[in-house]
């Protein structure tokens, strides 16, 4: 069983685009990708993301106001 991020659903479900999403939580470009399509290189179809910064994820669940566990699943 794996862990996979829910950034781009509750985002969209918030009205928020990718560029909004990163300017708001003050995240790079890269990172906000990578968190967007849970993906380590940033790609739609990339590798599975395993690693995370949990400060990322917190401005990121600030932004969207909810629970950072929001943000995850387990698939």
């Amino acid at each position: 069983m794996t862990l996979r991020l829910r950034v781009r659903e509750v985002a969209e479900e918030k009205g928020f685009n990718l560029s909004q999403l990163a300017r708001k939580a003050d995240l790079g470009m890269t990172t906000a990708r990578r968190l967007w399509f849970s993906t380590g290189d940033g790609r739609e179809r990339g590798v599975p993301l395993q690693y995370i910064s949990l400060d990322a994820l917190d401005r990121i669940a600030s932004v969207l106001d909810v629970d950072p566990s929001k943000l995850l699943v387990r698939d």
